[in-house]
């Protein structure tokens, strides 16, 4: 433990790792400012009740005045009537560019309070053909057949089932991966449970972005772990130590992986703080399916909250993976920047391997994927592991946790042979 704490100490020691440390939080801090500012914007507009209050007394109402609380077909298809009776009112309507849209009061009285859910409408009005004006933005809404709302859940449900089929028919998916998908449909509560999303999902991609920042400091502060000790020839010393050996580079190793650890944390807790001070915990318990029209038929049953701790744990995983790669460079090699450039060469490597062709499945696999958390999180994609499906998910979490574990088994390793020379 008492070589554990000294390699801890030298870990911060010298001005490398208070930098990124403070340079890491200010881009935190940032973020979540900027995503808050924009998330609030837009919670004046969906937490406006139907009188058009102040935001204080909306926020103790239901959402947007109907919509906390569950996603009802009917509810949805009472909701587009209100909305072609209002645009077929005179004084509410103005010609804009040849289209016919609300005036701006008449828009913050009807089209404000559901603008949410108007893409969710517009998408399964578009399966059943009852949406003639994709086109023409939110003009083909007013003349669509509000009935076929009632079908709200099925029309979706046919759309999953015809990619599914669809996808088999391709050949990117085989009996097994149908049916392992058809099974967590299955298990999908409807209606949906619903709330105000946009604050989880643009947090969700701000620890994406911290968890990517992360990784590239982690990078820089793992490099001189085992290769400063030859820049500074202090490596000659420790040979003569008592535990120069192995029990030195087991604990090099655990002070390294524990400070990229406190530096993760450090970023998450600024983002997740922002968070809290901005949108707070609206929309926590709400299915992804109802965050965006492209979410809406996804199959996994998690709800924001969940997707934004998956996008947490991806992240962890993922930086621990590059720590592991970055003491693996530093005890192989003998400079520090070296290690570095060479840690940093493996976490851009996914955005290389975007221009080559054939790599679509390789580059989620490795851990400078983390700029696509929400990939992880809907799971579309499966392996035949032994005959059996498994999904992408648990190769994501597996291949930077094996990277980590490997890199910092090698380190060790390579620093006990260069012990022994």
């Amino acid at each position: 433990m008492a070589l554990f704490w000294e390699e801890w100490k030298k870990c911060w020691r010298g001005r490398t790792a208070p930098l990124c440390l403070l340079a890491l939080l200010a881009a935190a801090v940032c973020l979540g400012v900027y995503t808050g500012v924009d998330a609030l914007s837009d919670m004046d507009r969906y937490y406006q009740p139907m009188h058009n209050g102040p935001r204080e007394t909306a926020r103790q109402k239901e959402f947007a005045g109907r919509w906390a609380g569950w996603l009802e077909a009917e509810e949805l298809e009472k909701a587009l009537k209100n909305l072609q009776h209002a645009c077929a009112q005179n004084g509410n309507t103005q010609e804009q560019n040849g289209v016919k849209t609300f005036t701006p009061q008449a828009r913050r009285q009807w089209y404000d309070p559901v603008e949410a859910v108007v893409p969710l409408m517009e998408s399964v009005l578009d399966i059943s053909g009852a949406y003639e004006g994709a086109g023409a933005q939110e003009a083909g809404l007013y003349t669509a057949d509000a009935s076929q709302l009632r079908r709200f859940y099925e029309l979706r449900h046919e759309k999953v089932l015809a990619s599914v089929e669809f996808r088999q028919q391709n050949g990117s998916l085989n009996e097994a991966q149908a049916a392992a998908l058809l099974k967590r449909e299955a298990q999908l509560q409807t209606p949906f449970a619903y709330g105000y999303t946009k604050g989880f999902s643009e947090y969700t991609r701000a620890h994406t972005l911290v968890a990517y920042l992360a990784a590239f400091f982690i990078c820089i502060l793992c490099a001189p772990v085992f290769a400063g000790e030859v820049k500074t020839g202090a490596d000659a010393v420790l040979k003569a130590a008592r535990h120069g050996r192995m029990a030195l580079a087991r604990a090099k190793v655990c002070a390294a992986l524990y400070a990229a650890s406190a530096l993760y944390a450090a970023g998450t807790a600024a983002i997740a703080a922002a968070q809290l001070a901005f949108s707070g915990t609206d929309g926590w318990n709400a299915a992804v399916q109802v965050s965006s029209e492209g979410a809406l038929y996804l199959v996994n049953p998690v709800n924001m909250l969940q997707c934004e701790a998956g996008a947490v744990l991806y992240g962890y995983i993922c930086c621990l993976g590059m720590a592991g790669v970055s003491l693996c460079f530093s005890a192989c090699l003998r400079s520090s920047f070296a290690a570095m450039a060479a840690s940093v060469c493996i976490l851009v490597l996914p955005e290389i391997l975007r221009f080559l062709p054939g790599m679509g499945v390789l580059r989620p696999l490795l851990p400078g994927n983390v700029s696509t958390a929400f990939a992880f999180v809907q799971g579309e994609m499966f392996f035949d592991v032994a005959g059996r499906p498994v999904p992408m998910q648990v190769l994501q979490l597996a291949v930077p946790l094996a990277l980590a574990l490997c890199g910092a088994a090698a380190a060790a390793r390579c620093w006990r042979r260069r012990q022994t020379v």
